[in-house]
């Protein structure tokens, strides 16, 4: 069976092959990209003015304005700090590139990742060949080919699940011995990248609670120390507590509009059979 860091090598080449697409370029061609503009103009900002909102969580946003403030740096350099002026200069193919190139990195770096977590999620001391398997079938399989060389948040918040359903397997297999406090903050971190991901995270937590529970360690100091923790990193981050009107109305957007756009079948009951047959042809 192939090592793990040719599994690796087979990402990396996956990851990096068509990274170039559309580039150079001012705007991504793909839906919904966190970058360039998002990230090389600064909107995850408008998350910490009270009252108001951005409508992607805090996490991966903040990391990749940060890798854009040197050429946010270099458009105050060159058009000055008047907000028209300084969007103007940013916007520009070359800015909007460095941005772009910058996100789409990070995003194969993540892939790496995620295939890292993968295998070691299927670590099997008697079936040796399970992880290298389980690690290939990620580095090639077609969704994270995809997505691993854009600026959408789907890669970045699957690395942090991963890594917190990797955890979490070697916590249920090590027991006691393996504190819990980084599947907490993975777990975090996943959903502070992405919203939708704790509906993939909440069944594992739940399931290690309860074996947990017959354990009679759910209430111990190491797991509430944790819970305590992860609860605390995330209502920081997410601005529930500096910013609670515009995190409630973030909220609101996320359960209302937002969750709405994408519907092309009107909720009746023959528009159901409509969806279902389409599904099935």
């Amino acid at each position: 069976m192939l090592p793990r860091r040719a599994v690796l090598a087979i990402s990396l080449v996956v990851g990096l092959v068509g990274i170039g697409w559309g580039l150079p370029g001012s705007e991504s061609w793909a839906a919904d990209a966190a970058s360039p503009r998002g990230a090389g103009l600064g909107a995850i900002l408008e998350t910490y003015v009270s009252g108001h909102h951005h409508i992607y969580p805090p996490l991966h946003m903040l990391l990749l304005t940060v890798l854009s403030l040197p050429v946010v740096i270099w458009g105050v350099a060159t058009a000055g700090t008047n907000p028209a002026a300084l969007e103007a200069a940013l916007i520009q193919v070359g800015p909007m590139t460095i941005v772009e190139v910058l996100s789409r990195l990070v995003a194969v770096a993540m892939t790496l990742g995620i295939v890292h977590f993968t295998m070691r999620l299927h670590d099997d001391p008697k079936r040796p060949w399970t992880a290298p398997l389980a690690g290939l079938a990620a580095a090639t399989v077609a969704p994270l080919a995809y997505y691993g060389k854009t600026g959408n948040l789907d890669v970045p918040a699957l690395f942090w699940g991963t890594a917190c359903l990797a955890e979490l397997a070697r916590l249920l297999r090590d027991g006691a011995a393996r504190d819990p406090r980084r599947a907490v903050l993975y777990a975090a971190a996943a959903v502070l990248t992405k919203d939708q991901i704790a509906g993939v995270l909440l069944l594992p937590l739940l399931l290690v609670a309860v074996q947990w529970g017959r354990e009679k360690r759910l209430f111990t100091r190491p797991v509430l120390t944790a819970a305590a923790l992860g609860l605390g990193a995330f209502l920081v981050l997410s601005v529930a507590l500096s910013n609670p009107s515009g995190y409630a109305a973030r909220l609101r957007e996320l359960f209302g509009p937002a969750s709405r756009s994408w519907e092309a079948y009107p909720r009746t009951a023959d528009c159901t059979q409509a969806l279902f047959r389409d599904l099935l042809l």
